[in-house]
């Protein structure tokens, strides 16, 4: 998992971003590991669960990226932004769609399932997939 979060350009010893939870993780680390209550925190005081990370990746991608169907059903049900694309111009439904690195036939199903939620609610693809041009 911290593989997956450096790989996704966490720094994990950065200092924290306006989202944060006191010493607790942040959105962007909550989201990928699973972790709802600083999530909830950050909404109640009225922080935006859709702000990009350095790397222009929101929470709802991360949760996307680790196979978070909790949080992305969370997300989706607080607000979040569906068709956000990161700074490289993927949706969640991108992310969603693209294989994992040898996953298996229970990473498959966790993942049909994060397509399966994220098209219920109107996800679409983003500008770099498919041809598509701004």
């Amino acid at each position: 998992m911290v593989l997956l979060l450096v790989g996704c350009g966490n720094d994990l010893a950065a200092p924290q971003s306006s989202l944060d939870q006191g010493e607790e993780t942040n959105v962007w680390q909550a989201a990928m590991l699973g972790r709802v209550e600083p999530l909830k925190a950050a909404l109640a005081k009225g922080s935006d669960i859709n702000e990009l990370n350095q790397d222009g990746w929101a929470p709802l991608h991360l949760a996307v990226v680790a196979n978070q169907v909790a949080i992305v059903e969370w997300l989706l049900k607080n607000g979040v932004r569906i068709n956000a694309e990161t700074a490289g111009s993927r949706s969640a439904l991108d992310i969603a769609l693209t294989p994992g690195f040898m996953e298996n036939e229970g990473e498959q199903k966790v993942r049909a399932e994060i397509t399966r939620l994220l098209r219920q609610h109107g996800g679409q693809r983003g500008s770099a997939c498919c041809g598509k041009t701004e």
